[in-house]
């Protein structure tokens, strides 16, 4: 389930490693637009985490065997409470990276001991109890931790954003695309996915998501 959850959190990593040095070039420029690029960047990484999360949860057995095999069949239920650390932390990346750029990296630094100390604590308490399911939901109760403190920094720093606004049109068109794959669930994962990928993109052109701001971005 952790290797799945590292393979794809790599994509929204690499996304805030490579925006760093544009968001720090525009904090010295051209601050608008420093607002206006890290909030279409969380915009997409919301578009692109919710469905995969949504997915993922539906799909786990079958990621699971296709990937691993009906032997790592116990990892399937701490892959669908795992996968929703996917949302918060890959907003987290390029939150992250926004506070570097505006020099608040000291905060930073504050943030990931206070997590490291939640997520200990947790690991203590659910662990003994819950095995592995534990430490998968002890992941996620610190993600959220990790994000919150994120969004109340910058939010204070004026660089908030509408959580609302960037969640409400994905959660409909995965929840659609959740509907239409469970008509088909017993075609193979491979033919799955695609269909999934289509009508969540559908979904989201006919809810207007994209606007002409995306398509200069």
């Amino acid at each position: 389930a952790y290797s799945i959850l590292a393979s794809l959190i790599s994509i929204p990593n690499a996304l805030s490693v490579a925006m760093l040095p544009v968001l720090v070039i525009y904090f010295k420029n051209n601050r608008n637009k420093l607002k206006d690029i890290y909030n279409h960047s969380i915009k997409y990484l919301s578009f692109i985490s919710i469905p995969a999360s949504f997915a993922l949860t539906l799909l786990a057995d079958k990621v699971i065997f296709l990937l691993y095999g009906t032997e790592y069949s116990n990892s399937i239920i701490a892959l669908k409470i795992l996968i929703w650390t996917l949302i918060p932390l890959s907003i987290n990346y390029m939150m992250g990276a926004l506070l570097i750029a505006l020099h608040k990296e000291v905060l930073g630094v504050y943030i990931l001991f206070l997590n490291a100390l939640l997520n200990i604590l947790l690991n203590i308490y659910f662990i003994p109890k819950y095995s592995h399911i534990g430490a998968a939901f002890a992941t996620v109760i610190s993600e959220i931790f990790y994000f919150s403190c994120y969004y109340l920094i910058l939010l204070k720093e004026g660089y908030g954003f509408n959580i609302l606004k960037f969640f409400i049109k994905p959660i409909i068109s995965s929840l659609l695309m959740i509907i239409i794959i469970k008509q088909f669930i017993t075609l193979h994962v491979l033919f799955l996915v695609p269909i999934g990928f289509i009508v969540y993109l559908l979904s989201l052109f006919t809810l207007k998501s994209f606007n002409k701001e995306d398509i200069i971005v």
